[in-house]
């Protein structure tokens, strides 16, 4: 096995070991089963695209949000079926797979080797948040595949650019150049919008990447970032005209998410006590690459010193012209990442996972500044060292593969919950409207993992087979409604079944009978 397939295989095989708790086990943040019964409503034909209703168990608010990522789940739903727990799952891991491939086509396209994409995968996966959003089923893990496309397609329409600019240089006709930029810049623009329909204006800061590319990689020509951001903008804009036109739902929906969603989430929702939490997250979930970083920079201190590098304007005569590329270019994804958190801190609403998709170009940035540390270091490296790291990506990767396997029907969260439930729901038919007292009724938890694995729907009405309550609150069911206790061993909540009426008629007419005939013997032995 290469080196370089032996570290691609050590990084694949540890993200598996740090999703091995939740992937293939039971149990998902409340965010992610929010996601997971909306979109299997929307599989079931039970919301429509752009009019989601407020009817779904657990009552999830999500009729100002916008719809995209739901629709992409629920097809998955379609395909995988939507009666196991798993689809979610799956799902949400096969998106940072895909967003693992995008990653080192990013790279790629930066100039650097797809060998060596398992640098910026590494920086990646250590991060904490990664591991648990990609078993978490989060619209951030969906919009963040639409951002990396966008940024790939500018890429694209930078390096056509770049090549078009050095043919006229040397007086030569720009040929196909100039459409294909054009063509990049449209197809980027159209990802950026469907980002934007996954999560909203949180996708759409690539639009930062003209000017940011222009401003620290490359000076040549100012029409760029201003030729693409017009571009982009005017692309937006007819989208949304021609959208509005041919749909009113569409209007009021957007209405919604802007007056609903975006507006009143900034004014009136208050989620942290500082506009600057985003950054102290950002700060916290970067603990591990930045040490990973330090320990480097101590082994290759003396050879390449990381300072070089980091501030590259001061050792420009130390530098040969692609490592200050490559400097230029860690520069430049850094400010992209961050051109996606600094909107962020406008408002007071802010959760720990909305920094998710800007994650790949701090770690690509990271990668970009590191790598001539590393190059050299690897090409050396001789035939124990490479048979060492052989042995080391079979083991990382196979107890990877291991560990996700043996934790299939574990339970990772709502421990006591998910225990009760697996021994409820044989008692229950699929689909069955089941009676709860105001205490369930009240946890929209509970409703959302009984509809997610049998359709099980809640209603406080007694006219139903079976009713489902606390033990706290045992005491408070009435006597005259005809249920009777289940012998399930539960620890939180208890199952009452109702009592056939038919068995208690038919008791009653035997004894009635059986009286009947012992009156009717004693006057004949009279």
């Amino acid at each position: 096995m290469k080196r370089q397939t032996s570290l691609y295989f050590i990084v694949i095989g540890a993200f598996l070991l740090f999703i091995s708790g939740n992937f293939l086990s039971e149990g998902l943040s409340r965010v992610g089963m929010d996601n997971a019964v909306v979109s299997q409503r929307m599989a079931e034909g039970f919301e429509e695209f752009w009019l989601p209703s407020m009817g779904a168990p657990g009552n999830p608010d999500r009729h100002n949000y916008l719809p995209l990522g739901y629709w992409l789940e629920s097809k998955w739903f379609q395909l995988f079926g939507n009666n196991s727990f798993m689809a979610e799952k799956v799902y949400s891991v096969l998106t940072y797979f895909i967003i693992a491939a995008l990653m080192i086509w990013i790279w790629s396209l930066t100039g650097h080797n797809r060998k060596t994409g398992w640098l910026p995968l590494m920086y990646w996966i250590t991060i904490p948040i990664v591991s648990w959003s990609a078993t978490n089923n989060l619209l951030e893990s969906t919009m963040t595949m639409f951002v990396l496309l966008s940024v790939v397609f500018l890429l694209k329409a930078g390096n056509a650019s770049f090549i078009a600019h050095s043919r006229l240089a040397l007086g030569k006709p720009t040929g196909p150049y100039r459409l294909s930029r054009t063509a990049w810049i449209v197809l980027a623009a159209l990802m950026m919008e469907l980002a934007f329909m996954v999560k909203g204006f949180a996708g759409l800061f690539p639009i930062f990447f003209p000017f940011l590319y222009w401003l620290i990689v490359r000076r040549e020509r100012i029409l760029f970032p201003v030729f693409t951001t017009g571009v982009i903008l005017i692309i937006w804009m007819a989208t949304v005209f021609i959208a509005v036109i041919v749909s009113p739902d569409i209007y009021h929906h957007l209405y919604n998410y802007l007056h609903g969603q975006m507006i009143g989430g900034m004014l009136h929702v208050q989620t942290v006590a500082s506009r600057f939490y985003i950054i102290y997250v950002l700060i916290i979930q970067s603990i591990i690459p930045l040490i990973i970083t330090a320990v480097l920079c101590v082994i290759r201190i003396k050879n390449r010193p990381f300072y070089r590098f980091l501030f590259f304007w001061r050792n420009r005569d130390k530098l040969t012209a692609l490592q200050i590329e490559r400097a230029k270019l860690g520069w430049f994804f850094f400010a992209l990442g961050l051109s996606g958190i600094i909107p962020i801190m406008l408002g007071l609403k802010q959760q720990e996972f909305y920094i998710v998709p800007t994650l790949p170009f701090f770690a690509i940035a990271m990668a970009c500044l590191l790598y001539d540390l590393l190059e050299d270091w690897l090409e050396r490296m001789n035939k124990t060292a490479e048979r060492v790291l052989t042995g080391l990506a079979i083991l990382i990767f196979g107890s990877g593969l291991l560990l996700n396997l043996s934790s299939i029907h574990k339970i990772n969260s709502n421990q006591d919950l998910l225990s009760d439930m697996r021994m409820i729901l044989p008692y229950l038919e699929n689909g069955e409207t089941l009676m709860v007292s105001n205490e369930v009724m009240e946890s929209p938890e509970v409703a959302e993992y009984f509809y997610r694995y049998k359709k099980i729907l809640f209603d406080t009405t007694p006219d139903h087979e079976h009713f489902l309550t606390m033990y706290s609150r045992a005491a408070d069911l009435p006597t005259d409604m005809g249920f009777k206790k289940t012998d399930i061993p539960t620890r939180l909540y208890i199952l009452y079944e109702k009592v056939n009426e038919v068995e208690t008629e038919t008791v009653i007419d035997t004894t009635t009978i059986d009286t009947i005939g012992y009156e009717q013997m004693d006057i004949a032995d009279i």
